[in-house]
């Protein structure tokens, strides 16, 4: 869908996002984390319910080279300790109601809203040019744990293409059913 049909790519946390604005923050989000000290392949975390924040994050770490390891806010203080450990995160950011999360000793955590901004705003807004290839991991999402501790499970940058053109093939997101002239899909993430 073009951005002149939808302006808005993300919507969360009361807080929307242009395709221009994504892709501009996103950039930043880049910067910051090369700024940081994280090569290609380290871990950021990420805490808090549905924000642009999240989308900001995901395609910002793609573009470093990095890799986005979302938790569930509703996790225990335990649980998340272990899953931050298990993956090695480099950083984390979380909103404002996880500043407390247990990210590990040396683990610089960046609190959504005048922290986060702040951190962004020191970033060029330029695409480093270090994006994931097709089969390296972007993602390392856990499972709930129902067997044991949780399980890492690695999201390639094909795996998340081909889920996301599968999910817009059943669902018509081309479609004319949506505002602006297109769909509206809902996606509760992390």
């Amino acid at each position: 869908m073009s951005a002149s049909r939808a302006p808005d790519a993300v919507t969360g946390d009361g807080r929307a996002a242009t395709y221009g604005e994504l892709a501009e923050r996103s950039d930043r989000v880049a910067d910051a984390l090369i700024a940081a000290g994280l090569e290609p392949g380290d871990r950021v975390g990420y805490v808090d319910r549905n924000a642009t924040e999240y989308f900001e994050l995901l395609f910002g770490a793609a573009k470093a080279g990095a890799v986005l390891v979302p938790l569930n806010f509703r996790l225990a203080p335990d649980e998340m300790r272990w899953i931050l450990a298990d993956a090695a995160v480099s950083l984390v950011v979380v909103g404002p109601e996880h500043a407390e999360v247990p990210a590990g000793e040396g683990v610089p955590v960046i609190v959504a809203g005048p922290a986060y901004e702040e951190w962004l705003a020191g970033a060029r807004p330029r695409d480093p040019e270090r994006d994931a290839t097709v089969d390296e991991l972007i993602v390392l999402m856990y499972s709930s744990g129902t067997t044991g501790r949780p399980k890492g499970v690695n999201i390639t940058a094909s795996g998340l293409a081909s889920g996301v053109a599968l999910f817009g093939s059943c669902f018509d997101l081309g479609g004319e059913t949506g505002g602006a002239g297109g769909a509206v899909s809902m996606a509760p993430i992390p």
